[in-house]
């Protein structure tokens, strides 16, 4: 069954749902290629008088045969993988969001960039609203005086999770539709972005003993 999209009037079918929200920030679509069979969709979009060629990777088109969750999942292995040692240095990973995330598709890599606000443990909220982009950020990091830990680095890979693995990184759709793993892992990193503290894993060695038994 494939799903219709509709960007700024024009309408396109994919395999899954996809928040295609981001684009507006570029500009406005004026014509979709949707018909790759490379797993990729490209816009072009008009701004400021010139126009862009925007490709968007993991959307799932219609003529796309492949599967493109694993070379996604490797990415977030990746980022999860140096978050882990992360808090083995007792650091946290505040201000850390999808720009802090560069993808070399030559090489197949994933590069962690941009972290100069991360901070050791133990450590409060002495802001009110921390530094980050909010799609990325646990209830604490809203609330002057809260403890930020190893539970808000939780929330924090949890949300990478839906930002890789997802739809897209709306704090509003984290539903399964549109996500390209396994229904138990979605319900991991649902737990990981639980607002609730009590309700997410205690560390991020537990969530990823989760992440691995659950895997695709």
């Amino acid at each position: 069954m494939m799903i219709e999209h509709d960007v700024d009037g024009l309408r396109f079918e994919l395999r899954n749902r996809h928040d295609f929200s981001w684009i507006g920030r570029y500009g406005r679509v004026f014509d979709v290629y949707d018909t790759q069979d490379s797993g990729n969709i490209c816009f072009g979009v008009h701004a400021n008088g010139r126009d862009l060629f925007l490709k968007c990777a993991g959307a799932n088109t219609t003529m796309y045969n492949g599967a493109p969750a694993g070379a996604r999942l490797a990415a977030f292995e990746a980022v999860f993988d140096y978050h882990l040692e992360v808090e083995k240095r007792n650091y946290l990973a505040i201000d850390f969001y999808d720009g802090s995330m560069l993808y070399d598709f030559e090489s197949q890599r994933i590069k962690i960039c941009d972290i100069d606000q991360y901070e050791r443990r133990p450590y409060r909220n002495t802001m009110g609203r921390m530094w980050g982009s909010s799609r990325f950020m646990s209830p604490e990091e809203f609330e002057l005086g809260a403890a930020v830990d190893e539970l808000t680095n939780i929330y924090t890979m949890g949300a990478t999770a839906f930002c890789l693995l997802g739809n897209g990184v709306a704090k509003e759709d984290r539903s399964f539709e549109g996500w390209c793993c396994s229904r138990e892992l979605y319900e991991t990193a649902a737990k990981a972005v639980s607002s609730d503290r009590d309700d997410r894993f205690a560390s991020v060695a537990e969530f990823q003993g989760e992440r691995l038994a659950d895997r695709i």
